[in-house]
């Protein structure tokens, strides 16, 4: 892997984190509880953490040894409720935010 594709890799990774960012921030405005609104805060928070993790990456490099494959454990595939829009419990909000990830892979 040369560099150049190194850095359109991680540069792929931080658009999708920044699209995350948004995403839970976007619900936040729907949710209807103060626990779940903290919830999705927080997975904001996670999010724009890994963009500083990723941006660390770039900055430090990488050999070829230290990249490790991860398995797909495909847990939302087992998923197939529908999910009801106006209901953001804590079980809707985990499925909606996999199913999101499912989408972008």
């Amino acid at each position: 892997m040369t560099i150049t594709e190194f850095n359109e890799i991680l540069d792929f990774a931080i658009e999708r984190e920044k699209e995350a960012v948004d995403f839970y921030k976007n619900l936040q405005q729907e949710a209807k509880f103060k626990a779940h609104k903290e919830m999705l805060a927080e997975l904001e928070a996670m999010e724009m953490g890994h963009i500083v993790v990723i941006e660390s990456i770039r900055q430090k490099g990488v050999k070829p040894e230290d990249i490790q494959k991860s398995p797909n454990l495909k847990i939302s595939e087992y998923l197939t409720k529908e999910l009801d829009s106006e209901e953001l419990s804590y079980q809707n909000i985990l499925v909606k935010a996999m199913k999101r990830e499912e989408k972008l892979l």
